[in-house]
């Protein structure tokens, strides 16, 4: 695993520093300036569970797992340039179509600190950490076949997750795991 990790290490580290640049890009700007006023949710589909924002976060570690644990910076590259895709398309959904969730009122420190200091109550539509986490799981999944349970296992907690924080709604979840699995296919298609 540690030959793994330093194989490539720089070209990875350079891969890691410019997807999140990428995704900071794509995510926070239609937070504040959008075409239009966002269209507003009240997720309540399941009680407001604050805790469960660990595993709402978790989405990162899996992200930099399938940067890093991979045998070469190419295979790193595939899944850099998937997650690229995904959050390019769902800029564009979050400018033109605007969505944005209704807070819940919670005294809870991991809530705020893991959520509220980090993350804007807007981009609903589509769920880019379930987008993002199908496609780490996937790509995981190709190159640590021994983990694929688990991995899919966390998937479905990281979903549910996100709707205990009340950070989404059953359809932008949808939306995600559509995304990601159309970029998905198309890629290896591509590089087939």
């Amino acid at each position: 695993m540690l030959k793994t990790l330093a194989t490539h290490a720089g070209s990875k580290l350079a891969l890691h520093a410019g997807v999140s640049l990428w995704i900071i890009l794509c995510y926070y700007p239609p937070q504040t300036f959008s075409a239009r006023e966002p269209h507003v949710l009240t997720a309540d589909l399941l009680p407001f569970q604050p805790w469960w924002s660990v595993v709402y976060q978790s989405v990162f570690l899996l992200h930099t797992a399938a940067i890093w644990c991979t045998r070469d910076a190419r295979l790193s590259w595939l899944y850099v340039r998937e997650v690229g895709l995904a959050f390019v398309a769902g800029a564009g959904v979050f400018w033109v179509w605007p969505t944005r969730v209704v807070r819940p009122d919670h005294d809870s420190w991991c809530y705020e600190w893991l959520i509220t200091r980090v993350d804007g109550p807007g981009n609903l539509f589509p769920s880019l950490h379930a987008a993002m986490g199908l496609l780490g799981v996937l790509h995981m999944s190709r190159h640590w076949p021994a983990w694929r349970s688990s991995l899919w296992c966390w998937f479905g907690f990281l979903l549910v997750s996100t709707l205990f924080t009340h950070q989404h709604v059953w359809q932008d979840l949808m939306a995600g795991i559509i995304l990601a699995s159309t970029i998905h296919l198309l890629s290896n298609r591509h590089s087939s």
